[in-house]
């Protein structure tokens, strides 16, 4: 199986590609309104395909 490309799209989102399959994914909502509590907790990003 083929290693996923990735092409960053800027503001920290991105979208991965593997053949036919595809996810863009982007910062939480929760991140943006908390950025200095994620050394403690890091927020994970929201994905959702294409």
């Amino acid at each position: 199986m083929a290693a996923p490309t990735e092409e960053l799209r800027g503001d920290g989102r991105a979208r991965y590609r593997r053949g036919l399959q595809c996810a863009d994914v982007e910062p939480s909502r929760a991140g943006e309104l908390d950025p200095f509590n994620a050394a403690v907790s890091p927020k994970p990003k929201a994905a959702k395909p294409c």
